[in-house]
């Protein structure tokens, strides 16, 4: 082992260490560029889900007065049907 050891250039040994150093930040650093992709993604994807909620909470709202309206409507026609009969 000592002599494969003594073959190899000193220069390849540290390319090799600087390659695996290398490797190894690369890896750190792209996991946090994920993240922090990840974390804009999610915010957007939240702020889109609150804007989707408010518009559909304000429908519901119109809906509900429609209903209250067309109810109003209904009861009065009933009325005026048992009254002309």
């Amino acid at each position: 082992m000592i002599d494969f050891l003594n073959s190899i250039p000193v220069s390849v040994l540290v390319a090799l260490v600087g390659a695996v150093g290398t490797y190894l930040a690369t890896k750190k650093k792209s996991k946090a560029d994920v993240e922090t992709i990840y974390t804009t993604e999610i915010r957007n994807i939240i702020d889109e889900y609150n804007r989707q909620l408010g518009e559909l909470k304000e429908e519901i709202t119109k809906l509900k007065k429609e209903n209250a309206e067309l109810t109003a409507i209904v009861q009065n026609l009933k009325i005026q049907e048992k009254g002309g009969e």
